[in-house]
């Protein structure tokens, strides 16, 4: 029986070498572009279209040779190693985004997250940072309640600084 091999399989052969070698495969946003346009298919032609020809048969012989995708008669398909590949590469990129988000709008603040979240950290990559006005100084305090107020399941820590807050909870 062939199995194909698991996430966690391909991510424990992989030594530090194979990383950096990874690393460079991903650095340009063409390979990704690629790689994702001959999973969906779809997009495939129109990816192809808007790089020179040279450029993008190149991007095909390198993912060919790293066998991130094969190619059958008339087509190419993205390999079990390019697809896990592709989503862990991008998992990370938003990842190393949102911390630069973070740091960024809270330079003079100690971040840290439990290690548990480390990985989890490009599901909030669309946060936004709230800020009060003289005109309204309140708004961060009104933005956080309508969250409260809107959401189906609360998980996390408050500051009970304001009396309405207990009743909102």
């Amino acid at each position: 029986i062939y199995l194909l091999p698991t996430f966690f399989q391909i991510m424990i052969s992989m030594i530090v070498e194979n990383v950096y070698d990874l690393m460079r495969i991903f650095y340009n946003e063409r390979v990704i572009k690629v790689l994702e346009s001959i999973l969906s298919k779809e997009e495939y032609w129109t990816v192809k279209s808007s790089y020179p020809k040279s450029t993008f048969y190149n991007i095909i012989r390198v993912l060919r040779k790293v066998e991130f995708i094969k190619e059958d008669v008339d087509s190419y398909h993205i390999t079990t190693a390019g697809l896990v590949y592709l989503k862990v590469f991008k998992m990370f990129s938003e990842c190393v985004e949102t911390i630069s988000k973070i740091l960024r709008h809270f330079p003079d603040h100690k971040v840290v997250f439990p290690d548990e979240f480390l990985l989890r950290l490009h599901e909030i990559k669309d946060f936004e940072v709230v800020t009060s006005s003289r005109l309204d100084i309140l708004k961060p305090i009104k933005t956080y309640v309508e969250y409260i107020k809107e959401s189906k399941e609360i998980y996390g820590v408050s500051p009970i600084l304001f009396s309405d807050y207990p009743e909102i909870f």
